[in-house]
């Protein structure tokens, strides 16, 4: 089994939530994720193409079944 990482920075807000999806929604247009149905573990023919919607990527069942597609376990967090 593999691993991965990625650490993420945003300026402070008051809302934690806001400041979540906000950088969810970055990193999904940036295409900053891995993309568990275009892997290179799957057959050429079997590669699906990125989601183009947040929802779409949601909805996918390999992104249900955990993993860490943009769904940070837990949210480290530092009041300045």
């Amino acid at each position: 089994m593999g691993a991965s990482g990625w650490d993420y920075y945003v300026p402070y807000q008051e809302d934690l939530d806001a400041a979540l999806q906000r950088l969810r929604r970055e990193v999904f247009e940036a295409g900053d994720y891995y993309w568990v149905n275009g892997g290179d573990w799957r057959p050429e023919e079997e590669r699906e193409p990125r989601p183009e919607s947040l929802e779409e990527l949601w909805a996918d069942e390999l992104v249900q079944g955990g993993g860490h597609a943009l769904d940070p376990g837990h949210l480290p967090c530092r009041r300045a």
